[in-house]
């Protein structure tokens, strides 16, 4: 923050945060990156990492549990495909 300030920090920590999970396209950059920006308002406001720790913990169990087939791409989707014929005989 001596660097850049507050609203500098904030925006290169998201943006890394975002480029961190490039794995998830150009989309899941964007919205890593927002994210990171309010996990890095929730440690400015508590002055602790816990609470980015706890709703990105959350944030990952309902994105993989609850979430996972809706905010992947057709494309991006990996696992067995069977198709109607694969169980006949």
């Amino acid at each position: 923050m001596p660097l850049f300030g507050v609203p500098g920090s904030v925006l290169l920590t998201s943006a890394v945060f975002g480029v961190l999970h490039g794995y998830q396209g150009v989309l899941g950059i964007l919205r890593t990156s927002a994210m990171g920006g309010m996990l890095a308002w929730g440690f400015l406001a508590s002055g602790s990492l816990w609470p980015a720790v706890v709703a990105h913990t959350l944030i990952d169990l309902a994105a993989g549990l609850w979430l996972g087939d809706r905010l992947l791409s057709p494309e991006g989707r990996r696992g067995v495909q069977r198709d109607a014929t694969s169980f006949e005989r």
